[in-house]
């Protein structure tokens, strides 16, 4: 409120050369009760509420005590008000009864002389009159009309926008013209300059609230432009200090695309008042910050266009990139339903042949049984007859036998009893048998049959399917492996150069020769015939280590290596968390990483539970093949084949090499050292067994392995009989015996016990 309603503040140093905007002494706003002895000779024509006015409202009357009651838990509000407080009195003031014109406005007076006298704070008053701003009360005087806070407030803010000059600097200036002493004209030229400084500290708190409706689009931009023009029309240093206050506060929100040409003559204007110096250098240098801040500002936003600009043709790319994937992804869509029909008649075919050859196989098998049948009653029926014969012969022998008992022919008895008493050529009876049962090995052999003509039949259909992505290929000499020996048309390899190998003694071993389309233009190191596995990276002599996929492969292997070096219980959540990053998308790079685990489970048995866990969270992980479209590698299958493969392996490389290398040794010491080498390699190749062993076991208590596999693993050891077999088999019953002795699988394990 104005000086005579309330405390007119605190006085202090003036603040005019401070060039700051909102800068004004403190002043204590209308948190009195109007009921104290208030000064009212003053005179001040600030507005003031109705009830004050008249000189016969009674101040005992109900509504004047809400009116008063109300105006003072505003006030106290808005001396609370922070931006931390903001929620919890925003909902005591909407509790509030606001409901006459009187108290609407009251309380748009009270906000408004709260706002302009703390412009640091103008931004939560802003907030508090957005949230009023719907609020309506009917008018005294014409029913049907009603007053809107907004509006109030905007008339408000204009009118103290429009005042030229501050009553009290009038009133002071009539008086210093009307003075005639000296020293009163002294003490009254200092008032108005007092009176001066607090009107433009109030002018510039208003400017700063209205930026801050402005912002919260309680102003229309219209009338900010309407403001910035009058203040640039004046061009008296009071305004101009105005004007930069309004646009630091809200030039940012105004300059923008659509009205960069109004905002470019408002800044060509005060280039030229600074320019031709028409004020003063304290308002130059205010105006010539708005400059630089405005270019600044441009220069950043040219910036952020060429990073937006940049951005835009990347989305653009990108769009393009995935319109051609969706043409991509139709296209081989359209191919795969061509290649789905093809291949169902080729399968049709398939297992007709097959379902013939079942049948046949049948047939076969039913006619040679049948035949059996035959042979075997013919033999019966050949047994039958001799044995009858023989009971034939049997009964005269015994006829004669019975009559020389009581024949009285002593010669005659001692002639033929030689005859009689001499062993008859018969049939060892008791030993021949006939089988009730049709032998299984006649079934085996069929089944034998049926199998390779199955696998023909698979291999067939593999070759067929291969050969469609077969290319018309010429090798050249010149970039080929020097050790390669080239056929005539240079379509393969015939062989290669150097050492003859035939010494070897391998079965089936010839040239190798290329099947499809792949290049031997690599320096292909063909003849050191390594058998362990290695990275495809690392199988060429000649890799191109700057190839980018070579090289990330090669990280991935290190990065694998590295996290199996650390695994334990402890570190296995993290490290797995790193392992499921990592990109292992092609068949090479999932069964090195496979190969890696398996060599780090079984080289450290006592570590074997966690490598099975890290398997067992690895277990769904799927690649594409290389040669086979449409096919993929999973990481579980390629980590039990590898398991089988190291379980059914009869005897290491190592090993076996030790073993010719003895057997071919002569001298006693040559002879001695290579079988410490040879015992030495066979208690590796256990102890890797082993490993191999126990691995086998933690997968199957994760549930990777089944428990018919158990059992056939348990049956294979036990038929073997030898040391090494029966000490796998006691560590994989000590690790998975438990587990496999239930209910269901006893009669299982007796009949495995019991043979």
């Amino acid at each position: 409120m104005e000086a005579g309603n309330n405390p007119s503040g605190l006085s202090g140093p003036s603040r005019s050369g401070q060039g700051q905007c909102g800068k004004e002494p403190w002043k204590m706003m209308a948190s009195v009760s109007l009921t104290e002895d208030v000064q009212l000779n003053k005179g001040e024509k600030a507005w003031k509420p109705s009830e004050k006015r008249s000189v016969h409202a009674g101040e005992d009357e109900p509504e004047f005590l809400k009116t008063q009651e109300l105006f003072r838990r505003v006030s106290s509000v808005l001396n609370k008000l922070t931006p931390q407080t903001f929620q919890s009195l925003m909902k005591q003031v909407t509790e509030l009864t606001i409901d006459t014109e009187e108290r609407l406005k009251g309380v748009v007076e009270l906000i408004f002389e709260k706002a302009i006298s703390e412009p640091n704070s103008s931004v939560v008053y802003a907030n508090m009159c957005r949230c009023l701003m719907g609020l309506n009360v009917p008018t005294t005087d014409k029913p049907g009309v009603t007053f809107n806070f907004r509006k109030l407030l905007l008339n408000r803010c204009q009118k103290e926008f429009e005042k030229d000059k501050n009553d009290e600097t009038f009133e002071k200036q009539k008086e210093l013209d009307a003075a005639t002493g000296e020293e009163e004209k002294q003490r009254l030229k200092e008032e108005p300059e007092d009176a001066k400084d607090k009107a433009q500290q109030r002018s510039l708190g208003n400017i700063k609230f209205i930026g801050e409706l402005f912002k919260l689009k309680m102003l229309t931009e219209p009338i900010m432009h309407d403001c910035v023009v009058k203040l640039l029309m004046k061009q008296d240093e009071e305004s101009l200090e105005r004007l930069c206050c309004l646009l630091s506060t809200i030039g940012k929100d105004l300059d923008h695309e659509k009205a960069k040409p109004r905002m470019d003559q408002y800044f060509i204007k005060m280039e030229k008042i600074i320019k031709e110096q028409k004020t003063s250098p304290r308002i130059c240098f205010m105006l010539q910050d708005l400059l630089d801040l405005r270019r600044l500002n441009q220069e950043e936003s040219e910036q952020k266009k060429t990073e937006l600009m940049k951005i835009q043709r990347d989305v653009q790319h990108m769009i393009q990139d995935r319109i051609k994937k969706i043409q991509d992804i139709k296209h081989s869509a359209e191919a795969r339903t061509r290649n789905t029909e093809k291949e169902k008649a080729a399968r049709v075919e398939l297992f007709t042949d097959l379902i013939r050859s079942i049948e046949r196989c049948q047939t076969e098998l039913l006619e040679m049984m049948e035949e059996q049948q035959k042979a075997a009653e013919k033999q019966e029926q050949e047994l039958i007859e001799e044995l009858e014969q023989e009971i034939t012969e049997l009964k005269m022998r015994n006829t004669e036998l019975e009559q020389l008992s009581h024949t009285e022919d002593h010669l005659h008895l001692l002639q033929i009893h030689s005859s009689l008493c001499s062993p008859r050529n018969t049939r060892n009876w008791p030993e021949i048998s006939m089988k009730t049962h049709e032998s299984l090995e006649t079934l085996r052999r069929a089944l034998n049959q049926l199998k390779d003509t199955i696998d023909d039949k698979l291999t067939q259909t593999e070759l067929k399917w291969m050969q469609q992505y077969a290319v018309d290929v010429t090798l050249d000499p010149d970039t080929a492996h020097p050790e390669l020996i080239l056929s005539d048309d240079g379509k393969q390899p015939s062989g290669l150069r150097g050492p003859s190998r035939s010494g070897q003694g391998q079965c089936g071993k010839e040239p190798w020769k290329m099947i499809a389309s792949v290049s031997l233009t690599e320096d292909v190191q063909l003849n050191k015939a390594e058998k362990a596995w290695k990275p495809s990276v690392m199988r060429s002599g000649h890799v191109d280590e700057d190839d980018p996929e070579t090289l990330k492969t090669q990280e991935l292997f290190r990065r694998v290596s590295s996290v199996l070096n650390k695994l334990t219980p402890q570190t296995f959540q993290p490290l797995m968390k790193q392992v499921t990053e990592l990109t292992i998308d092609t068949e090479e790079r999932l069964k090195g990483v496979v190969e890696l685990i398996f060599e780090k489970a079984i080289s450290e048995p006592n570590s074997s539970v966690v490598y099975a866990n890290m398997c067992r969270c690895l277990m769904g992980l799927n690649v594409p093949t290389t040669d086979k479209p449409g096919v993929t590698f999973n990481f579980r299958k390629l980590l039990l084949n590898r398991c089988q493969k190291e379980f059914e392996k009869d005897k290491d490389d190592e090993t076996f090499e030790k073993q010719k290398e003895f057997d071919a040794a002569t001298g006693e010491e040559e002879k001695q050292r290579l079988k410490v080498e040879l015992e030495d390699a066979k208690d590796k190749a256990q102890q890797r067994s082993l490993g191999n062993i126990k691995f086998i076991g933690e997968l199957f208590k994760l549930k990777m392995l089944t428990e018919p596999a158990m059992h056939d693993c348990v049956v294979k050891l036990l038929k073997k009989r030898d040391e090494e077999s029966l000490e796998r088999l006691c560590c994989l019953l000590s690790t998975v015996g438990k587990d496999l002795d239930h209910e269901k699988a006893k009669p299982e394990w007796i009949n495995i016990l019991t043979r």
